[in-house]
């Protein structure tokens, strides 16, 4: 092999490989794309150590009468702590299960209609595909403040 062949295949061999080291940025046992996830429509909140995850308002489709409130609590401090308000823009006064909703430390609590704790909304005057206000107040973490997404349980604006 001549001189100016092997200086040939050097620079093109290193161009590959330098080529190859800049693609694997987002690679390797940390990168986004190697951790599973749930995607969802809900929003995300986070007030002290309470968590507040996949928050979303699901109501029928004329977007008028009773909604439910769908979230998942989790209390990432090491005391117990507790649900004891939550307004929603534009709906009657809310009722938190059982006056206070318990979050016991490191646990997942969820409300919706298919849990023990349901929190259900009357009179919502939003429509689906709409975005609404929630103020939740905890007795220990303080408040806080969220917009979430008005969907139904099917159709275009349903959850999935």
């Amino acid at each position: 092999m001549s001189r100016s062949t092997v200086r040939t295949a050097s620079a093109v061999a290193g161009a590959l490989l330098a080529l190859g080291s800049l693609s694997g940025c987002a690679a390797g046992f940390n990168a986004a794309t190697n951790k599973p996830y749930t995607p969802t429509n809900g929003s995300i909140v986070n007030v002290g150590k309470m968590a507040v995850r996949s928050v979303v308002v699901v109501g029928n489709e004329n977007g008028s009468g009773q909604a439910d409130l769908i979230a998942v609590f989790v209390n990432t401090g090491q005391v117990p702590d507790a649900l004891t308000a939550i307004t929603v823009q534009g709906a009657d006064p809310v009722t938190v299960p059982g006056g206070t909703l318990n979050l016991p430390p490191m646990v997942n609590v969820p409300i919706g209609p298919d849990q023990p704790n349901r929190v259900l909304l009357e009179k919502l005057q939003a429509t689906p595909g709409q975005l609404v206000k929630i103020v939740m107040t905890f007795r220990d973490a303080g408040t806080a403040e969220v917009t979430a997404l008005v969907m139904t349980p099917t159709g275009l604006v349903s959850g999935g």
